[in-house]
């Protein structure tokens, strides 16, 4: 983690492990992925009572986690649909939706 950040640009990589065959590695990547978007936006939630203007990245959090549900879907892993469904419940009772 400290040499490879989960991040938005590590997101084509779960769809690269899928069609290799290795589900556990697209599970690993979509869970870091997952935590670190979640992290940031608690955060963010956060920082919108000081500064409006972080908004965008809330919604981009939104967006990353709604992409990652669609390749877990996409490849059919329901485990991994059932995890993210789970984490975009907590932003929506957090006020996300």
């Amino acid at each position: 983690e400290e040499t490879v950040p989960y991040n938005v640009f590590m997101l084509r990589y779960p769809d690269i492990y899928y069609r290799a065959g290795a589900k556990d590695k697209a599970q690993l990547v979509i869970r870091k992925i997952a935590e670190k978007t979640m992290q940031e936006y608690i955060y963010l939630q956060d920082l919108q009572g000081f500064e409006p203007s972080y908004e965008q990245d809330s919604r981009q959090s939104l967006a990353i986690m709604s992409e990652l549900r669609r390749i877990a879907s996409q490849y059919q892993d329901q485990v991994m649909v059932d995890e993210l469904n789970a984490e975009l419940m907590k932003l929506q009772g957090m006020g996300a939706f």
